[in-house]
């Protein structure tokens, strides 16, 4: 079919119908009696319906003289509205080219992506993190020694944690366990001798461990379940939970916060691309992103451990804030209602099995603290404690700057397994010393550096404290 106007000739070889074409009985039907003009009564409504439609002159058809199916080629040009997001008018292909391949665009060159670009987020490895912007490396405790440069802070971290006795649960709960396996159908063991604590001195308070021995029998059965279950990992964070309201128990003075909704913010604390470019974009910069990689990483950890500040250290802040720019008015790296939080230990929980890997996100999270550090000129030397959860499986780290720009990640060291009741005392056992770390360690760092910092900006500067000695509270019932 070809497209002429309205004042074009009719085709040769077709002639208009007139009274005396066809049989009789169609030309009464199709003609008014003076064979002149259509009959629009005796036209088909199908007929009639088509007629009202008015097209553009240079739209209207004429039906091209051909023979039994359609000709290979047309006589005369023809012009086809082709749209689809490459072109929007294309002339008419070759009929050897097939009409798919005509609208798809070619396939791009399968080559290997360079870093500068964002990869899936199941795709960034601890390998790329090492070619970022404050770069992450993960090496074990040796390697590090070797290479030098090692604040004592850390070594005394580390030594706390892997120095641990073989056993942890309390003594004093040896008689009940025994007693609690003797059932008739024995279905409840008793644990091992050597599974008990043998150290000098038990993180757990006397006076609390009864208490204790239920939340960890919970916390256990709770733990199988949720593995036998598959469960997603919001239910895994049941668990978590369970050992951190035991911790805001034992140590009043601290905080347990889920802030898995926050966010490293601002902009400027993000890890950067080897080109410069954010490797985090800015939502409120550029809008909503559609890479999956940034939607997935605006999420870090899951879980921290803040100090409790007292009222006039929250009035001192509330005044520093003053003087400081939007974007800089936060104690960590987030901007959101964990921003006036002093957080000294994270917590990044994955589903086992899942395709992304925790440590990557831990990473990412303590990276942007170590750039807020180095903005406000506080001291690097104190190690930032970050754990990852993984089904069953505890694992712990220890983040810190070795040079400029330069993190280097200690670990991981197995610090439980909740499918054991002696790895679930385990994890309590950690989880009561990094608290103890956060009041003996990292308080006095916090007032030193921070706290004097602000009373600084606000010329406050002659009531800095000297630096305190360890808090010798012990932990509460």
């Amino acid at each position: 079919m070809r497209l002429r106007s309205n004042t074009d000739k009719p085709a040769q070889g077709r002639q208009p119908l007139g009274p005396t074409s066809g049989n009789p009985l169609r030309r009464k039907q199709a003609f008014d009696p003076a064979g002149q003009l259509p009959n629009p009564e005796h036209q088909s409504k199908r007929r009639r319906k088509m007629d009202k439609v008015k097209l553009p002159e240079e739209l209207v058809a004429v039906p091209e003289k051909r023979g039994r199916g359609r000709p290979k080629k047309s006589t005369e040009e023809t012009v086809e509205l082709s749209y689809n997001k490459y072109t929007q008018l294309q002339p008419a292909g070759d009929s050897s080219k097939s009409r798919s391949s005509q609208s798809k665009p070619p396939s791009p060159r399968k080559a290997g992506k360079p870093i500068d670009q964002l990869k899936a987020d199941a795709a960034i490895t601890m390998h790329d993190l090492g070619q970022f912007v404050p770069s992450v490396k993960r090496l074990d405790m040796r390697a590090a020694l070797l290479r030098g440069n090692v604040p004592k802070a850390v070594t005394s971290l580390y030594n706390t944690i892997t120095k641990a006795p073989k056993g942890f649960i309390p003594t004093a709960l040896k008689a009940e366990y025994l007693a609690n396996s003797l059932t008739p159908k024995k279905t409840r063991e008793a644990p091992q001798d050597d599974e008990y604590f043998t150290g000098t001195t038990s993180p757990f308070p006397q006076h609390s461990i009864a208490r204790l021995k239920v939340s960890v029998d919970q916390i256990k059965k709770d733990a199988d379940e949720t593995y036998d279950l598959k469960a997603h990992e919001g239910q895994w964070g049941l668990v978590v939970g369970a050992f951190l309201f035991e911790c805001k128990v034992a140590y009043p003075d601290l905080m347990a916060l889920n802030v898995e909704n926050c966010t490293v913010e601002p902009g400027i604390l993000r890890p950067k691309l080897p080109s410069g470019e954010n490797f985090l974009q800015d939502k409120s910069e550029g809008g909503k992103s559609e890479d999956s990689t940034a939607q997935v990483f605006s999420k870090m950890v899951d879980y921290s451990v803040a100090l409790k500040l007292p009222l006039d250290e929250q009035e001192l802040f509330d005044e520093v804030y003053n003087t400081l720019r939007p974007g800089e008015r936060s104690l960590n790296q987030s901007l959101s209602y964990i921003c006036s939080c002093p957080l000294f230990a994270d917590i990044e929980l994955k589903k086992e099995q899942s395709p992304r890997d925790p440590e990557v996100q831990l990473a990412l999270w303590e990276a942007a603290f170590s750039l807020k550090r180095r903005h406000h000129g506080w001291d690097s030397s104190l190690p930032m404690p970050g754990i990852t959860v993984n089904g069953h499986i505890w694992n712990f780290y220890i983040f810190f700057e070795h040079a400029e720009k330069r993190l280097t990640m200690i670990g991981p060291v197995r610090i439980g397994d909740t499918s054991t009741l002696n790895g679930t005392w385990q994890v309590l056992y950690h989880l009561f010393n990094l608290c103890r770390w956060g009041l003996d360690s990292y308080r006095p760092w916090f007032k030193r550096e921070v706290i004097g910092w602000a009373k600084k900006r606000t010329g406050k500067e002659d009531e800095i404290p000297t630096e305190e000695a360890a808090d010798p509270r012990t932990p509460s019932s």
